[in-house]
């Protein structure tokens, strides 16, 4: 005669059940860490970081070269020393003379972003139009082959007014 609800049954298909359910967890680790791993990088891809801008900044132009390589052009109700102390304070490298006439470039500043797999670099341009009005032409440029820039330096040249 056959027992078919025996208790012996049921602790071997539970037990044969627990490496089922070790598999499936380690699966779910396994692809938790992927997509932690692979997240910041598609992120980046899909939406550059884009560089500091002062608050109370008024967008006036917009250029894209391609993308991840922009320039912005704003208007800001600040004197152009201040404007520099920002972006001083958000890591760039300036190279600013605050009494130069007006109209005339014053103020360059170079800075990088945070990207894990590549590189992406800032540069801001400041024009004091008066004593508390300065005009920013701010540049991002990411190169997506890899996380450095070949030279900087040759990046870091004043912007032209054909990329306005």
């Amino acid at each position: 005669m056959t027992n078919v609800g025996s208790p012996s049954e049921g602790v071997s298909g539970t037990l044969s059940g627990l490496p089922c359910l070790l598999l499936g967890g380690a699966l779910l680790l396994f692809a938790g860490v992927a997509t932690l791993a692979l997240l910041p990088p598609l992120l980046g891809l899909l939406l550059p970081p884009m560089p500091p801008v002062p608050e109370g900044a008024h967008l006036k132009t917009t250029t894209t070269r391609g993308y991840g390589a922009d320039t912005w052009e704003y208007a800001l109700a600040m004197p152009i020393c201040e404007v520099v102390a920002f972006y001083t304070a958000h890591g760039g490298t300036c190279e600013a003379a605050c009494d130069l006439p007006y109209d005339t470039p014053a103020a360059q500043c170079v800075g990088r972003l945070p990207m894990t797999a590549f590189a992406a670099l800032w540069q801001a341009q400041l024009t004091a139009e008066t004593h508390q009005r300065t005009r920013l032409l701010l540049a991002r440029e990411v190169n997506w082959a890899g996380n450095t820039f070949p030279d900087e330096s040759l990046w870091q040249a004043q912007l032209t007014p054909a990329a306005r």
